[in-house]
């Protein structure tokens, strides 16, 4: 039997960086790895992460970093909307200073 080649914490931490934040609770749900773990390892925190915890979320990382680039491209090529314009208030004209006849007296 032929055990698959563990990737160092470089690439586990490369190939994390690559998913956002949705991918990354994806990614510990269908793993059951804590996401507090998936956070340490891709934020450079665990400096050696376990091979058993690398092994458990290995096969769906690149299925979901193929996601978040796809993703990616359909955000970038859909249309933005139209920034709507904030109506320009005009500026009132200043009411005439009131004259009293008290002071002339």
């Amino acid at each position: 039997m032929l055990i698959p080649p563990v990737p160092t914490t470089a690439q586990v931490r490369d190939a994390l960086l690559k998913l956002r934040n949705p991918q990354l609770e994806k990614l510990a749900q269908l793993s059951s790895v804590p996401l507090g773990t998936i956070w340490k390892i891709r934020g450079g925190l665990s400096k050696n992460a376990g091979i058993d915890t690398v092994h458990k979320f290995q096969p769906f990382v690149d299925a979901l970093a193929a996601q978040a680039a796809e993703a990616a491209v359909a955000a970038a090529s859909a249309p933005k909307p139209a920034r709507r314009r904030r109506p320009v208030k005009k500026a009132e004209a200043p009411a005439p200073a009131a004259s009293s006849s008290s002071e002339a007296a």
